[in-house]
């Protein structure tokens, strides 16, 4: 059975940011629609949503976070990859890049 969970990052009583996931039940999850709202931006606000969803995740005891994201966005890779996230698929549209399928392992995940 697949559940949904929507996170809110809020500031102040003001959303910053959201994320959707995915959850299915072989205990892994889908980290989709990650979003930071454009005034926002260039505070640190992302890694205090993706620290809200993986930590609500593993009380849920989810053993693996998966995501995609397109391959020029290079600030976003960053900062997966310095959570822990690693590329696990090249994605490709008629023979073009596209993007990354990216994995995160919550049984070697330290809080950050």
């Amino acid at each position: 059975m697949k559940q949904t969970k929507h996170i809110k990052l809020k500031r102040n009583k003001i959303t910053v940011g959201k994320c959707k996931l995915e959850i299915n039940n072989k205990r892994e999850a889908w980290l989709e629609e990650v979003l930071i709202y454009k005034k926002f931006r260039g505070l640190g606000y992302s890694k205090y949503l993706l620290r809200k969803a993986i930590l609500l995740m593993k009380r849920m005891k989810i053993l693996t976070i998966y995501l995609h994201v397109k391959h020029d966005n290079y600030i976003a890779i960053k900062s997966y990859k310095k959570i822990g996230f690693e590329i696990t698929r090249k994605n490709y549209d008629k023979n073009k890049l596209f993007g990354y399928t990216m994995k995160l392992s919550l049984n070697k995940f330290v809080p950050f």
